[in-house]
């Protein structure tokens, strides 16, 4: 399989857990071990991962990769983004999408104005936050609906 022509992020390598290669894995499907069901997972460079094992541990996963075999190598992948392509995930349901889906919307005020567009979907623990290009070029985060902007630094 080819590097993904339109990538979805579907999780994201952790530290290495181990002598033997094996790394810990933060997943954002809506079941964990989902992330093992898609084939090959690419990096950003378009290298694949293949899952040989998965098990849950905590609140992460324990993964195994194909060519991984120790510390030293996992601890290269450490911090990488895993993707696939948006043609493997399944549909939405009614109300339901994805982030991705959200990057590149236009952002309006309860009036129709403009207020500016989607350029991405953070969580940093505590929820999301819609990242916004605002339409004067500067950038805000907007946590939710009843808050205000903030200029993002």
């Amino acid at each position: 399989m080819s590097k993904p022509s339109n990538p979805v992020q579907l999780g994201i390598v952790g530290a290495p857990h181990g002598v033997k290669g094996e790394l810990r894995v933060k997943s954002f499907t809506a079941d964990p071990l989902a992330i093992g069901g898609y084939g090959p997972l690419f990096l950003g460079d378009g290298r694949a991962l293949n899952i040989l094992a998965l098990r849950p541990q905590g609140d992460m996963l324990v993964a195994r990769f194909d060519g991984v075999t120790t510390r030293e190598q996992a601890a290269g992948l450490t911090n990488k983004a895993l993707f696939v392509d948006r043609s493997l995930l399944p549909d939405t349901g009614d109300e339901e999408f994805y982030h991705a889906d959200l990057v590149g919307l236009e952002a309006r005020d309860l009036a129709g104005g403009l207020i500016g567009r989607v350029v991405g979907v953070q969580d940093f623990g505590a929820g999301d936050i819609l990242e916004i290009r605002l339409a004067d070029g500067a950038a805000c985060l907007r946590r939710s609906a009843r808050r205000r902007f903030r200029p993002s630094t």
